[in-house]
């Protein structure tokens, strides 16, 4: 046993004071949200009305003091005017909103508008180009020449991952075609005129095809004033009811970065290739052992669920649907140029890799993403689509459509399917590839809301989880409420459970990653008991590409590749998580769900950093192969497919000066980084966004770095303001009560997790499955105990409001 003298004691102090640093934080955090919007809503000062702090830009102009995150378009008018934020951080006064497209009237438009009969031409010229490759392609995919994506691959699990249901792959392949017309169209019109790629970047194209005849542009829906949301997120918002919704376009917080300002992938500004992305995984992320100090892997696990509730964005794929390979079929490079889908986007491996050489791989397929047409299918440049809704509403439990989510009801006391293994529920069984994906022989999958569930086991336990809730809420209100049809209480339950994931949500899990100062200059406090007034139609709740491919996937850095199963503290199993991707058979065992739990809110997960675990950059969907993909260097390729601006594009947009050498990134990357970044990039302008944003220590108080933490922050403030049915907004006709919002407001982790175990190891929780249980008041409570705070279902009961 280490003695507590020397350099053990001063270790063990330094740990348990820094734990119990954090915990205080987060007592305080509480505090002073209930102190803020006290006195928000009680000392009439100048945000009653709209919850905005106001501040004068100029002489008669009027904006709002707002982090600089929300405000990219000060980038191009180069607006210095600088005013404190709730915080009192220092933020930006600002007029043009949180888009770079809402421009300021400094920045004119194009003087081009193209007629009517150029345009026809255009889109003809674009439509006989599109299928033509189309065609091309299928073409050598049936005459053999290209190699087709076996089964059980890790290339195919990839695939399958990211895989479109197929009742609905013709929707949105058309819709994918669509988005690919108009931008040859936008090319061929860029080159004909001489447009710059910055008039293309900054949307000022005057170019609407919706007068043609020839783009049949999907017509808005037809929205009425709803009590229950949407399955596909349409008619959230009644002014713009194809915002969120599913199908619909990711946004971008600054214009992208396509080489040619359309779609082409970004190159270095040597114009020359940019590094693999394979070489800047093994060299900037090793795997290195690095258990963070205060929060469990459900702080990734709940992160990962919470992104596949928002985010999807679909690989193209051949004109019959199956899967475009990019790379020979022994792996040893990329296909040649002629045989190449013009959608393949590969990724070359360095011939002296230190893992694949092994095996003499030198490539890893990667497909670009499908492309969604804009809302009024107008020209301009590339935006990738995003196949499920972009709210938080419970989308992977639920479906992102009415007939997803009618193959999940019973129809009966509005219940959601179960499988009954045994007197156990677990998720309905299913053996449809579209849920399934590459599960071997003998394995069972699930079905569930969203395709990619059956991916990491720990999805399939949150799924449950929440299905449970769903169910035992369901029954309460029938029992409150026998009149009520299976409908109204399929209905009812489902919006009381999307309000506790975004109560759990904001009022837990963001705070733990972002701080409570973002928390406050970002408007993502909730507070203890009262509605809020924040909605705002004018805010596009869309997901960002920087969010969805950079920012957002900080949470791959704190992955565990080993899950320490126990029971009562003695280790039962230890799983190498590439065993279960793909794989959630384990489900089955008795007590597996239990266990599962208690390791997600008691195993510690990595720190957000560089180091990540060979499970994902050597193993990643690897199956019975020695070899799986790299999801780092997917990560970056993803991003520079989607055209995401740079790292210093982002930190200037931070208010810092742009680096124009490596050493000016010294203020937020360590001597170390820089030397390393010097010897893979041309220049501090190539540097991809996710590298840059790992590379950044965290904010004191928070999970990432300042610019993941603005990232990130601003597409939350999206969600809360920019979603009509977000749980604390008051004043609608689909409003909870003032006393049905109180008790939603008790809702905890810790409670549900009590409420829906199978009980049969699982009898105590920590009051904050987020945090472990060895952080000082944080001891496992036994479910019984009445400061786990229930919702009382009481004030549901019709006759009562």
């Amino acid at each position: 046993m280490q003695s507590f003298s020397g350099e053990g004691r001063n270790m063990f102090t330094q740990k348990n004071w820094t734990r119990l640093v954090f915990v205080l934080l987060l007592v305080e955090q509480v505090y002073s949200h209930v102190l803020y919007r006290r006195s928000h809503f009680t000392h009439g000062d100048h945000e009653k009305s709209d919850g905005k702090l106001k501040c004068t830009l100029y002489e008669g102009v009027v904006g709002r003091c707002v982090p600089h995150m929300q405000c990219p378009a000060h980038v191009q008018t180069h607006s210095d005017k600088h005013c404190p934020l709730r915080s009192g951080n220092t933020g930006i006064c600002c007029n043009t909103g949180q888009n770079h497209t809402d421009r300021s009237p400094s920045i004119p438009r194009s003087a081009l508008k193209p007629s009517i009969s150029t345009l026809k031409h255009l889109l003809h010229e674009s439509e006989h180009k599109v299928h033509k490759m189309v065609s091309d392609a299928q073409d050598l995919v049936n005459k053999g020449r290209v190699p087709v994506i076996k089964q059980h691959t890790p290339t195919f699990r990839h695939f399958q991952n990211l895989q479109l249901p197929v009742k609905d792959m013709k929707l949105v392949q058309d819709q994918g075609t669509m988005a690919l017309n108009a931008i040859f169209a936008t090319h061929a019109l860029k080159e004909a005129n001489g447009i710059s790629n910055k008039e293309v970047l900054l949307n000022q194209l005057e170019a609407d095809v919706l007068g043609t005849g020839l783009e049949k542009c999907p017509p808005p829906p037809i929205c009425t004033q709803s009590m229950y949301r949407t399955h596909d997120g349409s008619c959230n918002n009644l002014q713009h009811p194809k915002w969120g919704a599913a199908r619909s376009p990711a946004q971008k917080i600054l214009p992208p970065r396509y080489s040619d300002g359309v779609w082409a992938p970004r190159i270095s500004v040597s114009n020359q290739p940019l590094p693999s992305p394979r070489l800047l995984s093994t060299t900037f992320f090793p795997d290195i052992d690095n258990p963070h100090p205060y929060t469990t892997l459900m702080v990734m696990q709940f992160g990962q669920f919470i992104a596949h509730d928002i985010s999807l964005s679909p690989s193209m794929r051949h004109e019959n649907g199956s899967g475009i390979s990019c790379c020979e079929s022994d792996g040893r490079g990329p296909l040649p140029n002629e045989l190449k889908h013009f959608a393949c986007f590969p990724i070359e491996i360095p011939e002296n890799d230190p893992f694949y050489s092994r095996f003499e791989q030198r490539c890893i397929s990667l497909v670009r993403s499908m492309l969604a047409p804009r809302y009024d299918c107008s020209l301009g440049y590339a935006q990738q689509m995003n196949l499920v809704s972009h709210f938080v509403d419970g989308s992977q439990l639920y479906g992102t459509n009415p007939k997803m989510a009618a193959e999940l009801r019973t129809f009966k006391n509005g219940q959601l399917l179960v499988a009954n293994d045994f007197g156990r529920e677990l998720p309905p069984f299913s053996r449809d590839p579209d849920h399934c994906g590459a599960v071997e022989e003998g394995n069972v999958c699930f079905h569930s809301g969203d395709t990619r569930t059956n991916q990491m086991i720990g999805l399939v336990v949150l799924d449950l989880l929440f299905l449970r809730e769903h169910n035992r809420l369901a029954a309460g209100l029938s029992t409150l409420n026998p009149h009520w049809s299976d409908e109204v209480l399929y209905q009812e339950a489902r919006r009381i459970v999307i309000a506790e994931i975004q109560h759990i949500l904001y009022s837990e899990w963001l705070p733990i990653v972002v701080g409570l100062p973002a928390m406050e200059d970002y408007r993502l406090v909730v507070t203890s008991g009262d509605h809020s007034f924040d909605y705002d139609p004018d805010v596009n709740p869309s997901t960002t590409s920087e969010f969805s491919v950079a920012a957002f996937r900080f949470g791959h850095s704190t992955a565990d590749g080993l899950l320490k199963i126990t029971n009562r503290r003695r280790m039962e199993e230890q799983i190498f998580l590439p065993d279960v991707l793909f794989n959630p058979s384990r489900m089955r065992r008795r007590e597996f769900y239990d266990r599962y739990l208690d390791m997600l809110s008691s195993q510690p997960m990595q720190q957000v950093d560089t180091a990540f675990t060979q499970a994902l950059t050597n193993y990643m969907f690897h199956g019975n192969n020695p070899f799986g993909v790299d999801l780092v260097s997917i990560n970056i390729q993803r991003g520079r497919d989607h055209g995401i601006a740079t790292y210093n594009d982002f930190r200037e947009l931070s208010g810092l000066p742009r680096a124009v050498s490596f050493e000016d990134f010294q203020d937020r990357f360590s001597p170390q980084a820089i030397e390393t970044l010097q010897q893979v990039y041309h220049s501090p302008e190539d540097v991809d966004l996710f590298v840059g944003g790992l590379l950044e220590e965290p904010v004191p108080g928070a999970l990432v770095g300042p610019t993941f933490l603005g990232i990130i922050a601003d597409q939350f403030s999206r969600y809360k303001i920019g979603d009509r049915f977000f749980y604390e907004n008051g004043g609608q006709p689909h409003s909870f009560s003032k006393s049905q919002l109180r008790e939603i407001k008790k809702t905890t982790l810790a409670r549900l997790v009590c409420d829906n175990s199978d009980e049969l190891e699982l009898l105590s929780v920590s009051m904050n499955p987020f945090l472990r249980k060895d952080n000082p008041g944080n001891a496992p409570l036994d479910c019984s105990f009445s400061g786990i705070l229930r919702m009382d279902l009481r004030f549901w009961k019709e006759n009562l409001f």
